[in-house]
Parts: C-alpha cells; structure tokens; sequence
C-alpha cells in the first residue's frame, strides 16, 4: 500500500513538472495591437500561481503574441492591495512594488545562470520599467544572478491600467492590466515562424508600504510574495525559464488593421477607389447592355433609312450617299479611315465642329441611328466584307474592325446580320 502511494506521489511530482517545463506557443497577432492598458484584443491562457505559499492570493492571467516588430506580453493581475516603494524608470528597486517581470534567453542557450544574451524586464504597476542584461564581469566574478541595467538603453512601450488605489490600506483595491511591447531588433532577435527561444514570466505581489530601505534585499517577509509561471518563488535562473516557439503569420485582416492603423487616409482613399471602380464597372456593364438591346438589325435599320435590302451594296455604303448631308459624309469618311481603332464619340464631333449633342440630333434626324450605333454599324460592314474575301480569321478580323472583345464582336455581329460570323463564312464558302 505505501509503495502505491509512492508511485502515484511520484506520477504526480513528474506530471507537475512535465506542466511546467511544457514549450509555450506564441502565435502572431491576430490584428495589431496599441499599447493602452485595455486588454480587449487578448486571450490570457497562461495562469501563474503559487504552489505553496497561503500568503499570496494574486489571480494572474496572462497572454504572448508576436509581430514582425515586438515581442507583445499582457497581464491582468487580480490584486486587493496594490502597493508602490520605488518610483522612477531604470529604479533597481521597482520589485518591492506590485509588478511583472519578464526574463529572456533570446539564443536558448543559457544553463543555470543569465549570460549576456539574457534579459530581465521589471515592470510597476505604474508602468515605469527597469531593465537588466546578463553582465559580463558579473559572469566573471561568479554572481549568483550575473546582471546588470546599467547600459542596456532598450527602449520598450508599457502601459497600465489600474483599478483601486495605491498604498491605501482602507480599502479593497480589485485589479491592474499591464500591456508590454519589446522591441525584437532591441533584444537581437529576428523573428519568424518557428523560432525558439526562452522565457520567464512572473509576479510581484507587495502588501506592505513599510520603510525598506534598511531591509536586506533577501529579506522576504509575508507580505512580500514572488512567484513565476512555474510556480517557483526564486527565479532568474534559465534552468527554471519556458521554451517558447512563434507560431502563425499574418493573415490579409491583419494586414488591413495594419494599414488602417498606419494610414487610415491611404485606406480609405483606396476604398473610395474600389468602391468607383466597382460602380464604374457596373455602369460600363449596365451601358453596354442598354447599347446591345437597342441596337438594330440590318433588316431594322433598312426600314428606319428606305434602303433595299435588294441592293448589292451593304447599308454604309447605300445609293442615297447624295442625300446625306455634308455632316454625316464627312464623319463616315473620318470612321471608315480609323476603322481599326476605338472611336470616341468626342471625336467625331470635333471633327465636324460641332457638340456631341448637335451630332447626336443630326444622325438621329438622318439616319435614325445614335453616333455609336453608327459607327458600329459602319465596322460591321467592314467585317462582314472581310469576311466575304476568306482571307482572315474571325478574330483577326475583330481586331482589324476596332473591336477589341472577340466575344462582344460576334455578338453584336449576330445581332445585326442575324447570325454569327463563323456562320456567315459558311454561307459564303
């Protein structure tokens, strides 16, 4: 019986362990994240706890995403007592407040003490920061935490949130969030998907606002509490701290909030333009369509000008050319010399000197036709006479005719003639 109770106090001791020395992913950013103290763009999946001591009741939650710019940490620690001894940023002595600390193995190469690819980041709940790196002459002399802030000049974004009040004992304070970005260029690292590195992350929890200053710094009394993601109290060492691995990379809604957050005039100036090209897009649609289904018939517009079909010439080039006015000649002449190309009706007016307008009314007054409805028409002809000689390809002759859509072409051909060009070179071979 106690051999069984060894074995499962055994399974449990290496369970705990194996959960604590567990790789923890760091996946990128969802969308971008601003450093404001707010934690609605977080999940916080890590818990950090302490295994022994009744003193500390802190509940902390915290989070890690990536960035190709920062290494991005949130924490929301649930705290009845919030206290402050040490002000001021590069203060050695920010751990007698509540805080967070963040340590660092950016090669994952470290062993039982910090080297000098080591960092450790102290944050208030103020947010005022210390930051140390692993020293090289404290390596030397043996120090039991070989660190250092003097000349580290790294410079991180932090923010809190705080809800309570600080250093007052007559109440119940609730809680405060902390937000941090660590630059990767700061720290040496260049990130990527997959990458491995180590990580420590912990909590301060100070319930005293006693003088300290006489106090030895390994003095601990209970209302001083210190405690790491592993559930250790003493950390600091690389032995104790998590592999982490980034995971993901950003994906197109991230690149949006991304562009929004850096030039939102730039994004909704490209929206505007989006959104013109889209109704551009269904206007020229939309017109086309409109030209199509009033576009007439061969047999339709013979009738509408008194020409007879009977006629071995092709209605563009009809015998009643002596009644058409001075006008219409000459624009049949402009559009029979350019007939490969895209004639805009602009043109033609101004080849004539006159408005678009007064075009319009002339050709509707003499030939029942629109100026585009003309010069279709006239192309069309074109076609079909090249048609008729057999030495081209349908498309070739598309493009010769100023139609730069195949597909449009033998429609609009189909609906003039009557049927397709494909069809019309069988009649005629």
């Amino acid at each position: 019986m106690r051999q069984n109770g060894l074995s499962v106090l055994l399974i449990f001791v290496l369970s705990a362990s194996t959960w604590a020395q567990q790789d923890i992913s760091i996946h990128f950013a969802p969308k971008p994240v601003i450093i404001d103290g707010h934690l609605e763009e977080w999940q916080l999946p890590l818990e950090i706890k302490h295994t022994s001591s009744p003193f500390y009741r802190n509940q902390v939650l915290c989070g890690l995403y990536w960035d190709y710019e920062y290494l991005l940490a949130a924490f929301k620690v649930s705290d009845s007592q919030l206290c402050v001894n040490a002000t001021g940023n590069n203060n050695t002595r920010l751990y007698l407040n509540d805080a967070i600390e963040m340590y660092i193995d950016c090669k994952n190469d470290s062993q039982d003490k910090m080297d000098l690819n080591d960092y450790q980041i102290l944050i208030s709940l103020t947010g005022e920061k210390t930051i140390f790196k692993g020293d090289k002459q404290q390596i030397q002399r043996g120090s039991h935490v070989p660190k250092d802030h003097e000349g580290t000049n790294i410079v991180i974004q932090t923010k809190s949130n705080i809800n309570g009040t600080i250093n007052d004992a007559t109440d119940k304070d609730i809680e405060y969030t902390l937000e941090i970005a660590v630059p990767w260029s700061a720290i040496g690292i260049i990130p990527k998907e997959g990458f491995e590195f180590r990580i420590d992350l912990c909590n301060n929890d100070i319930d005293t606002t006693a003088d300290m200053r006489s106090w030895a710094d390994n003095y601990h009394p209970p209302s001083m509490n210190f405690v790491n993601v592993s559930g250790k109290s003493d950390f600091g060492f690389p032995d104790d701290w998590q592999s982490v691995r980034l995971m993901g990379s950003p994906d197109w809604k991230y690149s949006l909030y991304r562009t929004y957050q850096s030039s939102p005039f730039v994004l909704k100036f490209s929206f505007g333009i989006l959104v013109l090209g889209l109704f551009a897009g269904l206007w020229y649609q939309h017109s086309q369509l409109r030209f199509f289904r009033n576009f007439p018939s061969k047999k339709q517009n013979a009738k509408l000008t008194g020409t007879d079909l009977d006629e071995p010439e092709p209605v563009a080039t009809i015998n009643k050319e002596v009644a058409l006015t001075k006008e219409i000649t000459h624009v049949k002449s402009y559009i029979q010399r350019h007939i490969d190309k895209d004639i805009p009706v602009e043109k033609l007016a101004a080849e004539i000197n006159v408005s678009v307008r007064q075009l319009q009314r002339i050709l509707k007054t003499e030939l029942h036709l629109t100026p585009k409805q003309y010069i279709t028409i006239l192309k069309l002809e074109k076609a079909e006479e090249m048609l008729h000689q057999g030495q081209w390809t349908v498309s070739e002759v598309a493009f010769q005719c100023g139609f730069a859509d195949p597909s449009y072409f033998g429609a609009v051909f189909k609906k003039y003639f009557g049927q397709s060009p494909a069809e019309y070179r069988k009649t005629i071979l």
